[in-house]
C-alpha cells in the first residue's frame, strides 16, 4: 500500500481514473484505511500449499471479474498479482506487473503480463528469465514511499521510547511466501539477540 500511495497520486494529477482492489492480507486492510483510499477487497491469502494457491488465484480471478468486465479498465497494474494477471490475459487488458524479487514467477500456463518493471539493479536477472518486455525504475522500491515518510509525532513516547533511545526497526522474515528459507528465521533470532544486547537500543 506504501509503494501504490504516491503512484495513485501521480496518476490522478494527471487526469487518470483508478480502480483499486487488493487482497485482504498481512496488514494490507489496516493501511488503506490509514491512507483513506477508496479500495474493494477481494480474497485473501490462501497459505503455503501450492495447490491452495493455484486454486485461491483462480478464486480471486473469479472474484474480480463482475467488476473488471463492467467497469472495463484500459490497463492493469500491480505489484505480483497473479490472479490479476490471469483475469487480464483472458479478457485481453493490458497488464503490467511490477515486482522486487528476481525469482518471482508471473508466467502461470502461459499467461504472463504484457510488461514487467522492477529495479534497476535486478534487471538483468530478470531479462535472462524470458521476458520480452522489462521496464525498470532506478534505485528499490522503498525508494518510491520511504522519502514521503513522517513519524507520528508522539511515536516515540507512545511506545515508551525516550528521545535519546536507539529505535530500530525490523522486518519479521515472511514465513508465509513460497520463498521462505527457514535459515531467514535464525538469522532474524540472532540479530534481534545481538541488537536486544546493546544498551539504548530499543
Amino acid at each position: 500500500v506504501p509503494f501504490f500511495v504516491p503512484i495513485i497520486e501521480e496518476l490522478k494529477q494527471r487526469g487518470y481514473e483508478i480502480l483499486l482492489t487488493a487482497r485482504d492480507n498481512a496488514q494490507v486492510t489496516e493501511l488503506i484505511r490509514w491512507n483513506k483510499l477508496d479500495c474493494r477487497l477481494y480474497g485473501h491469502h490462501y497459505g503455503k500449499n501450492k495447490l491452495f494457491k493455484i486454486l485461491g488465484i483462480g478464486m480471486r480471478a473469479i472474484q474480480l471479474a463482475p467488476l473488471i468486465l463492467r467497469e472495463k479498465p484500459d490497463l492493469a497494474l500491480s505489484h505480483v498479482s497473479r490472479s490479476q494477471i490471469v483475469l487480464s490475459s483472458i479478457l485481453r487488458i493490458p497488464s503490467l506487473a511490477m515486482t522486487d524479487y528476481e525469482h518471482a514467477r508471473m508466467r502461470m500456463v502461459g499467461i504472463r503480463p504484457q510488461w514487467l518493471m522492477v529495479p534497476e539493479v535486478i534487471s538483468k536477472t530478470v531479462a535472462q528469465a524470458g521476458y520480452e518486455r522489462v521496464l525498470t525504475y532506478p534505485g528499490i522500491k522503498e525508494d518510491v514511499y520511504v522519502p514521503r515518510f513522517h513519524a507520528t509525532p508522539g511515536i516515540r513516547e507512545e511506545f515508551g521510547f525516550n528521545k535519546n533511545d536507539l529505535v530500530i526497526t525490523i522486518r519479521p522474515p515472511a514465513s508465509d511466501a513460497h520463498y521462505h528459507n527457514p535459515m531467514s528465521d535464525e538469522l532474524f533470532r540472532d540479530v534481534v539477540g545481538f541488537l536486544g544486547n546493546i544498551a539504548g537500543v530499543r
